[in-house]
């Protein structure tokens, strides 16, 4: 299937040669856009068009939830590949095969003989990584499979129901979540209760478990529910997360994400959407609250100095420098969020040369975002060689009018002469007939 038609302009910052791998699977592709003028804008970036025919015998399935809700377990008791799974709530530091980034990974369905492929995704109270960097990732996978043209069937969202209550972290991912879906895509939201194994043995502490998925359910996730979302339980077993990946590819309706309609055809930077306006609006509290620490850091320095006391007033000082800090960091996440989906793209492409090329990372660099980044490349070079060879075509033609032009000028103005003369009725033209006209105005003398 070509790949025409999307991600024109994208350009390698290395010459170096790609191999090809053998089994590949890509999400996106580059392409050469419609120029309006000879020389084309590297920086122009078309989507695909709308009658591009879809992979039917692919399908995704994205797989949500605060890190360490289980997303990369319940992958690797599916996939065909071995998957990075994260322990307790730090999240480990690596390059796509660890939980801090997005992943993919895929199996055959037995039923349907489909190919899944199932996106594991960071969760936005990541460790390692801000949610404005979680956020322009999640965002650009997701674009990039709907350009693709592989049919996203639906989001898995796991959620612990060891949770006692939904503390914060959860509440921004579920508002995160709520944000990036949009109701028109609750229907093909699964949520899932997981770890119901590591629960207390005993009817009581099942009978505890069954009461919060009930509240979650009438009162948490009552908004996906009523616009037909579905809700399961995930024992740990592979029998029970192929029911939940099952109920999705059966049902085999696609979906596309508000965050990806945004982006894709509202052409919406991503601090205009709905998700990065939420992400905008966590990042102006955190700039008031650390704005209130540096004032009255600075209100006690100023105390400390009246009083003398210097060992009080540098501690002191280096607080508020580390809360000044804060502030310029979290403005430097909020202006990453302006960003189009052409940026957005470039950026990734960026990481993963960079990161391709660290030796620590040789071992990790591998799957199927490696077959995505490789192919993605190998595409766009073959791009660039038609895109060079039309310009090529292009210089010739206008070397050829430039050739011709001054001759072909040359000959227009002759005829041009020609028809101004004046002609004379039976009377050679031309020179001879001048001089064969009666001469006039003299007088013999």
């Amino acid at each position: 299937m070509t790949t025409k038609g999307y991600f024109a302009g994208i350009r390698r910052s290395s010459t170096e040669p790609i191999s090809k791998p053998t089994r590949r699977i890509s999400v996106a592709s580059a392409a050469i856009p419609e120029a309006s003028s000879p020389r084309r804008n590297s920086q122009n970036v078309h989507f695909r068009e709308k009658d591009t025919p879809q992979q039917d015998d692919t399908i995704v399935i994205a797989v949500m939830g605060v890190t360490g809700s289980g997303k990369s377990s319940l992958i690797s008791l599916l996939a065909d590949q071995p998957v990075g799974i994260g322990h307790n709530l730090q999240s480990r530091v690596g390059f796509f095969a660890d939980t801090t980034h997005t992943d993919m990974f895929s199996f055959k369905h037995p039923e349907t003989n489909n190919t899944v492929i199932l996106l594991d995704t960071p969760g936005f109270d990541d460790t390692e990584r801000s949610d404005t960097e979680i956020l322009k990732e999640i965002s650009c996978f997701l674009a990039m499979i709907h350009e693709k043209r592989w049919r996203l069937v639906g989001i898995v969202y796991l959620h612990r129901i060891t949770d006692p209550r939904l503390g914060g972290s959860a509440m921004k991912n579920l508002h995160m979540f709520e944000k990036l879906c949009g109701n028109r895509s609750f229907p093909g939201v699964v949520l899932v209760t997981n770890m119901w194994g590591d629960l207390e043995p005993t009817e009581a502490g099942r009978a505890i478990a069954e009461r919060r998925q009930a509240e979650l359910k009438s009162q948490f996730w009552k908004d996906i529910v009523a616009e037909g979302g579905n809700v399961m339980q995930h024992d740990g077993s592979t029998e029970s997360a192929s029911a939940i990946v099952s109920s999705l590819v059966k049902r085999n309706e696609e979906i596309v994400l508000h965050i990806v309609h945004e982006l894709v055809e509202e052409k919406k930077t991503l601090d205009e959407t709905e998700a990065g306006q939420y992400v905008q609006a966590e990042l102006l509290k955190l700039k008031k609250k650390y704005d209130r620490e540096i004032a009255d850091l600075q209100e006690s320095m100023e105390e400390a100095m009246e009083a003398r006391d210097e060992e009080t007033a540098r501690a002191i000082k280096r607080e508020r420098e580390a809360a000044k800090a804060k502030v310029a960091q979290k403005a430097r996440e909020s202006k990453g969020l302006k960003i189009s989906m052409q940026q957005l793209v470039q950026e990734k492409m960026a990481e993963y040369d960079a990161r391709a090329t660290e030796p620590e990372s040789q071992e990790v660099v591998r799957g199927r975002i490696t077959e995505l980044f490789e192919e993605f490349k190998s595409e766009i070079r073959e791009e660039m060689r038609e895109e060079l060879e039309s310009e090529m075509r292009d210089v010739k033609e206008r070397l050829a009018k430039i050739e011709t032009g001054p001759t072909e000028r040359a000959e227009q103005r002759v005829e041009q002469r020609e028809e101004e003369q004046p002609k004379d009725d039976g009377k050679s033209s031309g020179l001879m007939g001048w001089f064969s006209r009666p001469l006039t105005g003299f007088t013999r003398a």
